[in-house]
């Protein structure tokens, strides 16, 4: 049984789990007032691939839904650089050749790489390196593709589980010390960013094969426990910290994955959005949701606007009340009655308005609108983009989920 293989190294690593259980405790202490520079690597969880990915897929991952909860606490710039199939190891080598500036082409990375994106990453590395030296939070999903390799050596007949239950030790082991070696090289490059590292489900359910479902519960429970050992060991800068998405997967693997419907273990995305929602309770402390169903919903600086006052979009163009945005946002507001114009004020920018022009006045400049001023409901609407941004705000619109996130 693969319990009996494991039994003496588990004893080991939950007693060290024990005494490093701070490690994911608490929250990581981020910045969630300033801009954010988020650098994301991996494997194919990192891309947000699902069945039927091609090259030409835009992904709606758990890098993208963090990405917008980031939003919450600060203007956020994201790259994304995972890469579908990719080992520990490979990623160790791909870490290296960024940190020594060395060309290196797909194969090179790791032989059974191929594709589009593996080629595209591959001449990515001057850039990935620059990145990574500027970022704030760099997360990595790895090591699942360690495993699938085993599984894939006797063709995922789960009851065939126990004949490689003796690789699996040593697989452990390599992963350790490959993720040793890419936690030195990042915190090299980056000695404060905080590195967050997600931790692996198991994506078979138990009523497939309830012993092999045990077994390779001892897996990912044992993997977990080696990513606390090795993260609890790093002495240079912030302390790498663990998300357990295993335990957020256990129980609900064929709600969460693609393994019932289509034979394949990458999460839906329900099983994505509970990475995220993992992710980001262990970097903030809280997963947020929207509240008012109303499309497109307004983030404005962090906080969501809930008003009986809906945005209305007309001509592409997405107008607001100007209350609830000036508000939300600390700017103030005054009636001009002289050019009879409304006139919003923040930090030294100012914006003038008037009722049905098709012009705004933006810091001195007059700016064509395509959807003029206008009363609805008794309350002022202007376009949000100009008047945000002519504010000194930026926006982000999340196409997925219908969001308008408004930062400085």
């Amino acid at each position: 049984m693969l319990t009996k293989v494991l039994s003496a190294g588990a004893v080991s690593l939950v007693l060290t789990a024990l005494l490093t259980s701070a490690v994911t405790a608490a929250p990581v202490k981020n910045p969630t007032s300033q801009n954010i520079e988020y650098v994301a690597l991996g494997d194919s969880l990192t891309v947000g691939y699902e069945p039927g990915y091609t090259a030409d897929s835009a992904p709606y991952g758990f890098v993208e839904r963090l990405y917008e909860q980031a939003l919450y606490h600060g203007m956020t710039e994201v790259k994304n650089y995972g890469i579908n199939g990719l080992t520990t190891s490979g990623l160790k080598k791909y870490i290296a050749a960024i940190a020594e500036d060395l060309t290196i082409t797909a194969g090179e990375i790791q032989p059974e790489l191929s594709g589009d994106l593996a080629d595209k990453r591959a001449g990515q590395t001057a850039e990935v390196k620059k990145e990574l030296q500027s970022a704030t939070l760099i997360t990595v999903t790895i090591g699942g593709n360690d495993f699938l390799n085993l599984l894939e050596t006797i063709g995922y007949d789960f009851n065939r589980i126990d004949t490689i239950a003796a690789e699996v030790p040593a697989i452990l082991d390599n992963y350790k010390r490959d993720i040793v070696e890419i936690l030195r090289m990042l915190r090299t490059l980056n000695p404060t960013a905080e590195i967050v590292l997600s931790d692996q489900y198991q994506p078979l359910p138990e009523f497939v094969n309830k012993d092999a479902y045990a077994e390779l519960s001892v897996v990912t429970d044992l993997f977990a426990l080696t990513m606390e050992e090795v993260a609890a060991s790093q002495t240079t800068g912030p302390k790498p910290v663990i998300v357990p998405v295993g335990k957020a997967f256990e129980g609900r693997e064929g709600e969460f994955t693609h393994i019932v419907m289509n034979r394949d273990i990458h999460p839906n995305q329900s099983g994505y959005e509970a990475m995220a929602k993992a992710f980001a309770e262990t970097i903030w402390g809280k997963y947020n949701t929207l509240t008012d169903p109303a499309k497109p919903a307004v983030v404005a600086a962090g906080k969501e606007i809930v008003s009986p006052y809906k945005p209305i979009v007309v001509n592409g163009t997405t107008s607001v009340s100007i209350k609830e945005i000036t508000d939300a946002l600390g700017a103030k507001t005054r009636w001009d009655a002289a050019s009879k114009s409304t006139v919003v004020t923040y930090g030294g920018k100012v914006v003038k308005l008037k009722g049905g022009a098709k012009t705004m006045i933006v810091n001195g400049k007059t700016v064509a609108v395509t959807s003029p001023v206008r009363f609805v409901q008794g309350k002022t609407y202007v376009p949000l983009r100009l008047l945000t941004e002519g504010l000194g705000f930026k926006l982000y619109f999340s196409g997925k989920s219908q969001t308008i996130y408004i930062n400085k």
